[in-house]
């Protein structure tokens, strides 16, 4: 059963991409969906004894991310993640299912952590904590714009009337043109050079994960440049989540090493 969940994690690679999102995605929908691709979030282990990966982190260098996950889409033409490209270093993860709910997507990195709002999931957007990357200017957003975590408010999205000239979010409704973009970018059809990043951020609804871990994580994985310990707490972390929730080991969410390089990314960890 495991061999065909992971089956299942390879042709979902294989055949995401901006086209086949934008011919088969629902219209308006608001999850991740089956077609752009494997929604992933790398989480760099915690000292916790009792180390619930799967769980939004409450707290980041003083700052409340408990309402969001940044993860990321990949697929055969978007290989590419944060700590990979950025940081020279991998780090291990977990695997979300395309039922999870999505409050923006990014083709680039973004600095979500710093755009946080004071009610979890929204509220009024004079709530908004702190506008972090110069491209979010106050002074434009629309009078009762709701705070979305991690995102702009309606109004700023990508192609609206007060988007900045770039870094903006798409609504999750949008999400293939944010894969379109990325494509664009990476062959230089538009933006500068600086933009032009090789991984997306996708801005993932931490209710939608946290109400029913079971059927929001469908998996967690391994990297083979990750340092041992990530690795060993990637471990202990997947064995917890089988004991919490009473899962057969057989056919729970798998443990996987994912391998950005090869064909067949996903296979089962030894």
């Amino acid at each position: 059963r495991q061999a065909k969940r992971v089956a299942e994690l390879n042709a979902r690679f294989a055949a995401g991409g901006a086209q086949h999102c934008i011919e088969h995605r629902p219209s308006g929908a608001r999850t991740a969906g089956v077609h752009a691709g494997v929604l992933v979030s790398q989480v760099e282990p915690r000292s916790s004894q009792d180390f619930s990966m799967w769980m939004p982190r409450p707290a980041d260098l003083g700052r409340d991310l408990s309402d969001r996950y940044a993860a990321s889409l990949i697929n055969a033409r978007i290989r590419g993640l944060y700590y990979n490209s950025r940081f020279h270093r991998s780090v291990p993860g977990i695997i979300f299912a395309p039922n999870v709910s999505l409050f923006c997507a990014y083709p680039s990195g973004s600095n979500s952590n710093s755009k946080r709002c004071n009610v979890t999931g929204g509220g009024p957007y004079s709530s908004y904590i702190d506008a972090g990357y110069s491209t979010l200017q106050l002074d434009l957003v629309p009078e009762r714009a709701s705070c979305v975590p991690g995102c702009f408010p309606d109004g700023m999205q990508c192609g609206e009337t007060r988007a900045p000239h770039r870094g903006c979010s798409y609504p999750p409704s949008r999400l293939c043109e944010t894969l379109q973009t990325w494509e664009e970018v990476q062959a230089g059809a538009h933006f500068e050079s600086e933009f032009n990043h090789l991984y997306t951020e996708i801005i993932v609804d931490a209710r939608s994960v946290v109400n029913d871990p079971v059927a929001a994580i469908d998996g967690f994985f391994l990297m083979t440049l990750a340092s041992p310990s990530a690795n060993s707490a990637t471990r202990k972390a997947h064995a917890g989540f089988i004991r919490k929730y009473g899962l057969d080991s057989a056919a729970g969410p798998p443990l996987v090493l994912l391998e950005l390089g090869a064909e067949q990314p996903f296979s089962l960890a030894s």
